[in-house]
């Protein structure tokens, strides 16, 4: 019985203000957030002019269309996302926002970053919840049915995704580097080191260490004080605190100002409710077919960012299971690649550098990725006609420690698969310790 009514409390009817809230929200920061993207040129820059661009796995199809096209569909993210803040056309504008954002974040996997895939999610989730059933233009306009409460499914769908980014991240700090050297955050403070005020304090070993315990703590704890309504307020202090003195010292783009506004939907806002002319279900509850997609999305979410223990030890330094597992702010990684070709035939040796074919951040992405090591030499292969090998000069350092080779000089990477690979081509990490 005690299960039965916990599961019950799932489709407890809740104020749907905290709901609408997040949609407006999310609608104006993923506006600004492509207005920002467009007006620092990165659309040229990062999309139209590389020749080359790196696939995910299974998406090798997708590729950068016409710069008209692109530029539209940019054009259009933008009206979706307004239009999701306003709720007007509330059904089409979430799932037109969803199929645009994720398409254009499936053209180059060199710009990966979590907060956008917490978008992609977020944007899904919004296609199935009742979000414009109030303060609405559909409303206003009598396109659909304005409803004081909803299901409390339809709240904790975005709670426990939100939960779940911050309690993996702090998992993801449980680690030698992170604990006891205070790497990445090390390097990446001594950067700040000219700061008024703060900058001699950047520059103690000490500062790196507790400022990186805060951390975590703030990572595995702030879940849990969000859902107690006893310290939901103290923690939104202490979490907008903690996101603007991180956007202020590190460039990590929209990421703070997403976790700052979404996570309002922990509030209640009972000066917004209005009376519910809703009738309470008498007994038992109703199941829709939303509810189960839901709570399978929300099943996955907790599973697939734990696929990385199934790696080999340190992962971190293969990027096995690495994107898609909210590993944020984990690691600082650095290298250096350049690629040897040849011509068993001609018997014929040359060396090929990634910058004659890469943008500088590619370049930079792919020289610590396996996997976009072995889909830029596969490239490379295709060019020619006869069936070349590939090797790979390649260093690369991680949080700090001095470079060691990364991919084993001998291995004909052309011959490697990028699905079945186990990542033996590529030399254990050296547990060197940190240079003070």
């Amino acid at each position: 019985m005690e299960i039965k009514s916990k599961f019950q409390q799932l489709f407890r009817l809740e104020s749907i203000v905290p709901l609408v809230v997040f949609r407006v929200a999310f609608g104006l920061i993923s506006a600004i957030a492509a207005i920002r993207f467009w007006a620092k040129g990165w659309i040229e820059e990062l999309y139209l002019k590389p020749g080359f661009h790196f696939h995910y796995q299974g998406f090798g199809w997708i590729n950068v269309p016409d710069a008209n096209v692109l530029y539209a569909l940019f054009v259009l993210k933008i009206l979706f996302a307004f239009f999701i803040a306003a709720g007007f056309l509330y059904r089409i504008s979430t799932l037109g926002f969803f199929l645009i954002f994720t398409y254009i974040e499936l053209l180059d996997k060199t710009l990966y970053l979590n907060h956008n895939y917490l978008v992609c999610l977020l944007a899904f989730y919004l296609i199935f919840l009742p979000a414009q059933k109030l303060y609405s233009i559909d409303v206003l306009l009598g396109w659909c049915e304005e409803k004081a409460e909803v299901a409390n499914i339809y709240l904790l769908v975005i709670k426990i995704q939100l939960a779940l980014v911050y309690f993996f991240a702090g998992l993801a700090k449980i680690n030698p580097d992170w604990l006891f050297s205070g790497q990445p955050l090390a390097i990446w403070l001594k950067t700040k080191s000219t700061l008024p005020f703060l900058g001699e304090l950047f520059k103690l070993e000490m500062t790196a260490i507790v400022m990186s315990w805060t951390a975590l703590l703030f990572d595995l704890l702030i879940p849990f004080l969000l859902f107690n309504k006893k310290t939901v307020k103290t923690a939104y202090g202490i979490l907008v605190i903690f996101h603007i003195f991180t956007a202020v010292l590190f460039p990590i783009g929209m990421f703070p100002w997403i976790m700052i506004f979404s996570t309002l939907i922990f509030f209640d806002f009972k000066k917004f409710q209005i009376p519910s002319r809703a009738s309470k279900p008498a007994a038992g509850f109703q199941i829709k077919t939303a509810h189960l997609l839901l709570i399978l999305m929300l099943t996955v979410q907790l599973i697939f960012p734990m696929r990385s223990l199934m790696y080999r030890n340190n992962s971190t330094w293969y990027e096995a299971g690495f994107r898609f597992s909210w590993k944020v702010m984990k690691v600082e990684k650095t290298g250096s690649i350049d690629f040897i070709c040849f011509d068993p035939l001609q018997n014929k040796k040359w060396l090929v550098s990634p910058r004659e074919h890469l943008s500088p951040l590619q370049e930079m992405q792919m020289s610590y990725q396996p996997d976009m090591i072995l889909e830029f030499a596969s490239f490379l292969k295709s060019r020619h006609k006869n069936d070349i090998e590939i090797y790979a000069d390649s260093w690369v350092s991680m949080n700090g420690r001095n470079p060691q080779r990364f991919i084993k000089e001998n291995i004909d990477l052309s011959k490697i698969n990028r699905r079945t690979s186990s990542n033996t081509w590529i030399y254990d990490l050296q547990q060197t310790p940190h240079p003070q």
